[in-house]
């Protein structure tokens, strides 16, 4: 997934007039595009994959719960699990700062 397509998802699940039906399938599309959800079964089975993937459904679903509009701030770690992986077999994107603020 495209970082800023990411940050747009991030934002549309804080705004106020978002439903608990969007926010879900903002969260699906998210784990969809997750560094756990590709075709590498080495990869799959790293305990570092399992850690990134409590950090985005957890983080994701205690924010939408007690400050929504915070969840942009999360961007980068977002992006960073959720963004377009590199060739080079490593299992977290690069982060394109000047998106950021």
């Amino acid at each position: 997934m495209k970082q800023n397509d990411i940050k747009e998802l991030l934002h549309e699940a804080a705004s106020s007039d978002c439903t608990s039906k969007r926010r879900g399938e903002i969260l699906a599309d998210l784990v969809n595009a997750s560094s756990w959800a590709n075709d590498n079964a080495t990869v799959i089975r790293d305990g570092r994959l399992t850690g990134m993937k409590v950090l985005l459904e957890e983080s994701y679903k205690k924010i939408i719960n007690t400050n929504p509009a915070s969840l942009p701030n999360l961007l980068v770690p977002y992006t960073m699990i959720c963004g377009d992986k590199p060739k080079d077999g490593k299992i977290t994107s690069e982060v394109d700062f000047a998106l950021i603020g």
